[in-house]
């Protein structure tokens, strides 16, 4: 009985003990942590401190072998601590009383000790500048690198293992010279690895360690912002775990209310044993779980833990949305019977999906809400907002909650269940060095389709590997299920499983190597001749490219790649051949993790040839190569840095580093010289300097024309857009732009057009292409003989090189293309166009237009402005309940905009309305049945000593009407201008038809307010989302 007794209470007490290296288990815990959101700093570290004591000190947490804490629930930059190198001897901060440690790490090494657990915590650290010599990276001015650091304590107390972020997620903080990798060894057999949130979509360190160190226990603290529907938090730590089969410890920091939340324990191909997703107000929670060491799989299985996931409720959690809408879809009818058998190839890809899915016959009832579906493909990269990225290639099907593609990844509350009994997908991938192809899905309370619900097949091939995913268990409401490969190292297509890899030297290849370099090198020559000899000096010819950026899906030094291959791809085109000069945009070649110095114009520097200490980024020496090649004139744009302060005059502050960042245009001539540079002086929205003074660009080329040049914004100003007009005199300028398009008065090409004619100048412009946010619009004008080409896109924007041969000033050569080729029409409110937020305040009247043709006269005044308007219209086709309306407006007074700047216009105008309210003026329309058969708007404008008054004019496809059907003049008599605008042909197509003028001496800067910053606040929250913490 005794010994009974005594066997009983050992059981008990070694139960109590912590794993040893023979045990199948190991315990673990990991914490959602809700961040404090006290008012202080102070004050939000000790709570947040008081609540990570709080859990060690828990009867939870006895007992644990390992407790992960999440990323960035600690501290913050203002209470960053020093951390000790494990690498010079493992130190217990507990034990040391020096002050160097902040007292958080102090206690939570102490409470490590007194716990007797590993512990893993993520804080803000720092480290002096000068502890690493050979980073010639410029220090901050305090002397300090900070970094997001993951902490391991071991059960003494002791610092065990520290691992600094690689990849930033838009934050505010350091990487390390040369990227680490964190590693650490246990007392109880387990070798694990830790990296930290947005590491996990990358190669390093993640993918390293398992593909090259063998490690497969794996910690993950994370600050998760989820995406959908491919990367939502608990979804993505699925699939990682699952597609290389190690175990993964996630610690998710818990505010469900801006999207961050996640956390669980994960047994590879066994799936979840411990998972949650919360919402609301997120929660400070300690998940426990048994952990099978991988050893000892094949001899003892654990039991899952179910999951017990509540449905989501919609109101209580922030989910962003991935870019649907670069993906090939087609919609699946799920009233067309109940199954699909579809096959997709992603376009210009050799990569395709086939699919195969059925469903349960829907009941549908009126107004039944229920989730509608997508089947897509992708291939390119993925698109993160200023992130890095990686290329992808991926077969999904995706929920929408309506038919359009923008209304894929969203949620919604349904009444019916759209249940499917089987989705099965298969794809050949190409085999890469680095690449990850995981099993993708999610369900409509955010968890993952479980592991035993589906079949993962991969057959492995000489250069592919073939991938079947199947759904093999009724699931209700599917939100994805993807084949999700993840391709680090580049961008890789398909090779065919026969093909030779190891050609060898000589022979044909050889031949086709030698007939190569004698093509490239005839080509130079002709190149070189075309270039040089010109049979006609009365024009020259020009290029503007409207260029899409990548917006995400790389790296920044991806991202410089694929933009700088693109354009060298246009300089080196068939079409570019014949050029004098090419511009292209503003804002679609680096960005500030990839600044550059720009040479002075008076340094005479060829970067081609000069890049003293390598000062000079490659993509400005490549790009100066290929003009020098190419023996043309190129202007781009980019972000310059500039160490501050450049002049002694100069007594602003600098930042921590020392830098000034412009947005600058650089002009490089035909031997590569930087001939002129050009930083913006109105910024919009931009975190960017201005130079002290106010800079006046402009360069003499060797076709005989003086070119001026701004940027974007500068175009609505006088300084110095207009200034170099009215005091410089110069008649050709180059106009670089990332534009925000807003109706009725304010489109891209409609105000090149109307800016170019109203100052009887030659324009180039090159437009950023990006209509999902609204940004197009190129062209290439002649002032009064209007648009020789231009373009405004749509829907997917564009990589092209526009064209036209431009008449110098004072010669005689008559435009070929003075009426610009007919444009292919497109679906304007595709566009993402803003609205002028004053339209409801001008002085305006309806137009009563009827089917029956009418003679109409409206007499308006505003302020100083009086116009005449006299319109003879009538509807046809359509009846008078689903036509347009239009006003006739007049307005005088201050234009302000979403920046503290404003200017003072005066406007004469007919505009469309989508019907008789005010509000809806400005709005984008697809049709218009309202025929004018002619409109005359006769005013006068007060003179002044610095103005601009232009025709503003556009049609249905926001572009301007053909310069034979508009008669424009403008007489200066006495104290008023008295301006003429008239409609000479019928057209069924105009959206606004008037006079625009600009008096830019009341231009300022207005006083700042809290509206002014709500605008600017809720502009970056839109657009920037790729800077928010992950």
């Amino acid at each position: 009985m005794l010994t009974t007794i005594i066997a009983l209470i050992t059981l008990a007490q070694l139960s109590l003990q912590a794993s040893t290296a023979y045990d199948p288990f190991y315990s673990a815990g990991v914490v959602e942590f809700r961040s404090s959101n006290s008012l202080t700093a102070e004050a939000r570290l000790q709570d947040n401190l008081k609540g990570y004591l709080s859990i060690l000190e828990s009867e939870d947490a006895k007992n644990l072998d390992v407790i992960v804490f999440p990323e960035s629930t600690l501290n913050n930059n203002e209470a960053a601590t020093f951390v000790p190198n494990p690498a010079k001897g493992l130190i217990i901060p507990c034990d040391v009383n020096t002050g160097e440690y902040h007292d958080l790490l102090v206690q939570l090494s102490c409470a490590a000790r007194k716990l007797a657990s590993y512990v893993v915590i993520n804080l803000t650290e720092k480290e002096l500048c000068s502890t690493v010599p050979e980073d010639t990276r410029p220090c901050a001015s305090s002397g300090l690198n900070l970094y997001n650091t993951n902490v391991v304590f071991n059960r003494n107390g002791a610092v065990l293992s520290r691992y600094r972020k690689v990849h930033l997620y838009g934050e505010n903080k350091n990487t390390t010279f040369v990227p680490e990798t964190g590693w650490f060894d246990t007392d109880f057999g387990v070798r694990f690895g830790h990296f930290i949130c947005f590491d996990i979509l990358f190669y390093a360190p993640a993918e390293s360690m398992v593909k090259y160190n063998g490690i497969t226990d794996f910690i993950f603290p994370s600050m998760w912002f989820s995406q959908l529907p491919f990367l939502t938090a608990v979804q993505v730590h699925q699939a990682w775990s699952y597609a290389n089969n190690v175990n993964l410890l996630a610690a998710g920091s818990s505010n469900p209310l801006v999207g961050s939340t996640g956390t669980g324990v994960y047994n590879g191909r066994r799936g979840i044993i411990t998972a949650k997703m919360n919402q609301g107000l997120g929660e400070r929670k300690l998940y426990k779980a048994q952990v099978p060491k991988y050893r000892h799989l094949t001899k003892r299985s654990l039991p899952l833990s179910p999951i017990n996931q509540k449905k989501l409720a919609l109101p209580n959690i922030t989910l962003k949305r991935d870019y649907l809408q670069s993906y090939e879809t087609v919609p699946l009818n799920l009233t067309a019977g109940n199954s699909v058998t579809q096959e997709m190839c992603f376009s210009n890809s050799s990569f395709c999906c086939k699919f195969e899915i059925q469903w349960q016959p829907l009941l549908i009832e009126k107004e039944s809400k229920y989730y509608q579906y997508r089947l897509g493909v992708y291939d390119g990269l993925r698109n993160e907002v200023a992130a890095e990225t990686n290329q992808l290639k991926n077969c999904a099907l995706f929920s929408c909650i309506g038919e359009d593609i923008m209304d894929c990844g969203k949620t919604m509350a349904t009444d019916i269940d759209v249940v499917f009994e089987n989705i099965t997908i298969t794809a050949t991938f190409p085999k890469a060095e680095q690449f990850l192809i995981m099993p993708n899905s999610l369900t409509a309370d955010m968890m993952p389709v479980p592991v035993n619900h589906f079949k993962w097949q991969e057959t492995d091939k000489k250069n592919t590997v073939k991938m079947r995913y199947e759904l093999n268990t009724t699931t209700p409401n599917v939100m994805a299920f993807s084949i999700y490969g993840n391709y680090y190292d580049s961008i890789v297509d398909i090779k065919p499983d026969d093909e030779d890899d190891n050609k060898g030297e000589g022979g044909d290849d050889a031949a086709v190597k030698i007939m190569k370099i004698f093509i490239f090198l005839l080509s130079v020559l002709l190149l070189s001749l075309i270039s040089t000899v010109k049979t006609d000096d009365s024009y020259y010819t020009a290029g503007v490219v409207e260029f899409k950026p990548q917006v995400g899906g790389m790296n920044s030094s991806q991202l410089i790649d694929e933009h700088l291959k693109a354009y060298l791809n246009i300089l080196n085109s068939d079409e570019a051949i014949d050029t004098d000069i090419i511009v292209f945009p503003e804002g679609t070649l680096n960005n500030a993790f990839n600044l550059t110095y720009v040479p002075s114009v008076k340094d005479n520097i060829v970067p081609c040839t000069t890049n003293p200490q390598q000062q000079y980024a490659d993509f400005l020496v490549q790009i100066s190569c290929a003009a020098r090649r190419l023996r043309k004139y190129v202007v781009i744009n980019l972000t310059e840095k500039e160490n501050c302060p450049s002049t002694p005059e100069d007594l602003r502050p600098c930042a921590s580093n020392k830098l000034n960042i412009f947005n600058t245009n650089v002009v490089f001539d035909r031997e590569g010289r930087v001939v002129s540079r050009y930083r913006k002086v109105h910024v919009y929205v931009e975190n960017k300097n201005t130079t002290l003074k106010p800079e006046y660009a402009t360069f003499v080329t060797d076709f005989g024309v003086r070119f001026g040049h701004f940027i974007c914004f500068d175009i609505l100003f006088y300084t110095p857009a207009q200034e170099l007009v009215d005091r410089f005199n110069v008649t050709d300028f180059i106009f670089t732009s990332l534009f925000y398009s807003e109706l009725p008065f304010l489109t891209a090409v409609q105000l090149q057009h109307g800016w170019a004619w109203g100052n009887n100048v030659n324009l180039l412009a090159a437009g950023a292409s990006y209509p999902e946010w609204g940004m197009t619009g190129s062209g290439i004008y002649a002032g009064e003989f209007g648009d020789l080409v231009s373009v405004m896109v749509s829907e997917v924007g564009e990589r092209k090189l526009y064209k036209a041969r431009v008449p110098k000033k004072g010669s005689k050569y008559q435009p070929q293309n003075t009426n610009p080729p007919i444009k292919t029409p497109h679906n304007v409110t595709k566009l993402r166009l803003l609205k002028d937020p004053q339209i409801e305040d001008y002085n305006s009247v309806i137009l009563d237009i009827s089917s029956e043709e009418k003679y109409i006269k409206r007499y308006l005044c505003d302020g100083d402005v009086c116009c005449t308007f006299e319109v003879n219209a009538k509807i046809v086709n359509d009846s008078l309940e689903e036509s347009l309306r239009f006003r006739v407006g007049i307005y005088d007074g201050r234009r302000t905009y979403e920046k503290e700047e404003w200017s003072d216009i005066k406007v004469c105008a007919l505009y469309a309305c989508a019907n008789s309210e005010l509000s809806s003026c400005g709005e984008p329309v697809v049709t218009n049945n309202v025929l004018f058969k002619s409109i005359s708007i006769k005013g006068k404008f007060p003179k002044g000593n610095k103005l601009l008054i232009m025709p503003s004019i556009l049609d249905d496809q926001l572009y301007p009407l053909n310069r034979s059907d508009i008669m424009w003049s403008s007489r200066k008599p006495y104290q008023v201008y008295e301006v003429d605008l008239k409609l000479l042909r019928e057209h069924t197509n105009i959206m606004t038809f008037g006079v625009y003028g600009q008096y830019y001496e009341k231009s300022a800067a207005v006083s700042t307010s809290a509206a002014t910053h709500i605008l600017i606040i809720t502009f970056l929250l839109l657009n920037l989302l790729g800077f928010m913490n992950s």
